[in-house]
């Protein structure tokens, strides 16, 4: 886990981890230490083994894809 920026309400970081990790889990125990709410704002996966991000298409990428056929 690393931060990218604390610019206070928001708290910007990056996690490396492996499949089965609850990424909303972490924020919420996180916050818990802190003696904090939250909540994710948005989450954006970079990394799926062995796709890179450029591999990836959003799911409205993906139905539009879908409707074309």
């Amino acid at each position: 886990i690393s931060v990218e920026s604390c610019e206070s309400p928001l708290l910007t970081f990056m996690v490396v981890c492996c499949n089965g990790t609850y990424i909303l889990t972490l924020a919420e125990d996180l916050a818990q230490a802190l003696g904090r709410f939250a909540h994710l704002e948005s989450l954006r996966i970079l990394y799926v083994s062995p796709f890179q991000a450029d591999d990836m298409v959003t799911m409205e990428q993906l139905s539009a894809a879908k409707d074309d056929d």
